[in-house]
């Protein structure tokens, strides 16, 4: 989980108020690994070093790092993001403090993730952040009725808190005007971001976060304060949980899953464009990771079968396991997970011996945690990659295999390593060499069929095709893939995938 260096400033600044935070914005910063530092310690990308009194920090050139350093030592780091502080603080205190609440959001948000996968009411999420920030959630629709959770502590609130509970949850029309009169309620309405609001209409502070899912505005998110001020960590909570609540306010029946709540991001934008330049995907890369790209760098694609990832803690423990001890960055991609991996230098030996490593630890998992029992082909997928790598092939793609490798990110490579195409989108491209070796419409009609929920199509007009030459070329298509389309999850899939070819075709 990566975090801006604004909000462990926020940890420290609420332990140590006299601490400043300078040159935030000298690089891009998203802080994933708290350290010290010793007397051989060399600055790596992504990690926010603890620095005592005396010890300096090797840099390395274009490294993003950040810093918690002494006022002494302020001016020994120009253009590096720190925090400095007091002589008089004690830095390993600071640094148990930081990673304590870290790990509390941490926990946070692995449960509030792994909640969300499932089909829950809106006031059960509300539940699940009441142990995290001890004061009333909210959501309100764009009429500002409030249709979430109402805490006990409601009397120590104002009275336009109150006049809402009392009148199905509509702002007072003296407070609409007076939020008009300053320009602030355009500026609620309007926002895309979380952020703190401190107008004259509202005697108490609040974190108003706009709930938008593709373009659509679904409500309000409000943390309200009723004890002490709000800060900029009370705001990336607010920016994290109303971006989830986007995803299941605009999914149908209230159920997500990890597509959907990450919907946009790098990869998307990578592998989701048709003629892509490497250069662009350098800019791309270097502006979401704060990395440099120079040299090779290694990328690692893992499928999830449905049945296999029900529960999100065996995707965060398949991604821990190989991302430990590396500076990478992951993130899903439909019913995939994308590690790219940062190191340049890293040696082609270590990396198979890391992914052996990988083999024997989730083997291990198997035995050790019941929740593992439905993980049995991930391992031996892994195997499956070990054996090709050992072959010395650069790059590859096997049919039947659920992990894909790669030497080199950049569109070329990839290229290769997928052959033109996601292993996602193995089906369909299946489905696609054979119409235009046969001249078919197999493709065509598998969207067809998908799209209009089967069975629910009661005439051969909405479909352009007669529903016999339809049946005909289901079979077919059944014994040309091996997949369940009774599967909603595989439908959806298959749905994007034959989507995104047939358009491209046209």
């Amino acid at each position: 989980m990566r975090l801006p260096i604004s909000y462990f400033f926020c940890l420290i600044a609420m332990k140590e108020p006299n601490a400043r935070l300078l040159d935030e914005h000298a690089q891009p910063l998203s802080v994933q690994w708290l350290a010290t530092v010793s007397s051989d310690t060399v600055a790596r990308g992504g990690f926010l070093y603890f620095l005592d009194e005396g010890i300096g920090l090797e840099q390395k050139e274009d490294v993003s790092f950040g810093c918690v350093v002494y006022e002494t030592a302020s001016g020994d780091y120009p253009g590096i993001p720190r925090i400095v502080v007091p002589r008089n603080c004690d830095m390993h205190e600071l640094m148990d403090h930081t990673i304590t609440n870290v790990d509390r959001y941490r926990m946070w948000e692995d449960s509030l993730h792994e909640t969300l996968v499932g089909n829950i009411s809106l006031q059960s999420m509300l539940d699940i952040t009441y142990d995290f920030i001890p004061r009333p959630m909210y959501i309100a629709d764009p009429c500002w009725r409030m249709v979430a959770r109402i805490d006990a502590d409601m009397e120590e609130m104002s009275g336009i808190w109150h006049h809402q509970l009392q009148h199905g949850g509509y702002l007072p029309i003296e407070t609409i005007n007076a939020l008009n009169d300053s320009g602030e309620y355009e500026l609620i309405t309007n926002s895309n971001r979380a952020f703190i609001v401190d107008t004259k209409a509202f005697v108490i502070g609040f974190i108003a976060k706009a709930i938008k899912f593709r373009g659509k505005l679904l409500g309000y998110f409000f943390i309200v304060d009723l004890w002490h001020d709000l800060t900029l960590c009370d705001v990336e909570v607010a920016n994290r949980f109303g971006n989830t609540l986007a995803a299941a306010l605009g999914s149908r029946g209230g159920a997500i899953d990890d597509a959907e709540v990450y919907h946009e991001g790098l990869v998307s934008a990578m592998l989701d464009t048709d003629h892509i330049e490497e250069g662009m995907v350098s800019n791309l890369i270097a502006t979401t990771t704060g990395w440099k790209l120079i040299g090779d760098y290694r990328i690692v694609v893992m499928k999830h079968a449905r049945k296999d990832f029900d529960n999100a803690m065996m995707r965060m423990r398949a991604v821990g396991v190989i991302t430990s001890g590396y500076d990478c960055y992951t993130e899903p991609y439909k019913d995939m997970t994308v590690v790219i991996f940062a190191n340049a230098e890293l040696d082609y030996d270590d990396f198979k011996r890391h992914l052996r490593s990988c083999v024997e630890k989730l083997q291990i998992s198997l035995f050790v945690s019941g929740r593992f029992t439905s993980f049995l082909d991930f391992p031996s997928q892994f195997s499956c990659l070990c054996d090709l790598v050992d072959c010395h092939e650069p790059v590859f793609r096997q049919e039947d295999s659920q992990v894909v490798y790669s030497d080199n990110l950049f569109p070329r490579r990839l290229a290769q390593a997928c052959d033109h195409r996601l292993p996602t989108d193995f089906e369909t491209q299946l489905l696609r060499d054979f119409d235009a070796s046969h001249g078919t419409e197999y493709a065509k009609s598998l969207y067809t069929f998908l799209l209009h929920e089967r069975n629910y199509v009661t005439s051969s007009a909405s479909l352009y095709l007669h529903r016999n030459t339809l049946r005909n070329r289901i079979e077919k298509i059944n014994e040309m893939l091996d997949v369940d389309l009774d599967d909603p999850i595989v439908r959806l899939r298959l749905i994007v995938s034959l989507n995104t070819a047939l358009n491209a075709q046209s």
